[in-house]
């Protein structure tokens, strides 16, 4: 599914140094959770090469990813994957 990447924001400060990364999906907002690092890992299967040291909360990147789309046991949308065809 094409989707954009649109924001990273920060969790609550009792859950440390974990951000988010904001991404629309079939018409819904759906939320990647992780550390910078797995965040850039992420960013990086779609193509883009942003460095863990620049992923941070109030970030605004409107990157289209290209990402494979499940449904979590909790009967919400998630991300099992970013697909590297979308920065092409």
């Amino acid at each position: 599914m094409m989707t954009l990447c649109r924001t990273i924001d920060r969790m609550r400060p009792c859950q440390g140094q974990s951000v988010f990364l904001k991404v629309d999906a079939g018409g819904e907002t759906v939320r990647v959770f992780g550390r910078p690092e797995e965040l850039a890992e992420r960013l990086e299967a779609s193509g883009y090469d942003i460095p863990a040291s620049e992923v941070e909360a109030g970030m605004e990147l409107h990157l289209p990813c290209l990402v494979k789309v499940g449904q979590g046991h909790n009967g919400y949308k998630n991300i099992e994957e970013f697909l590297p065809e979308a920065a092409e």
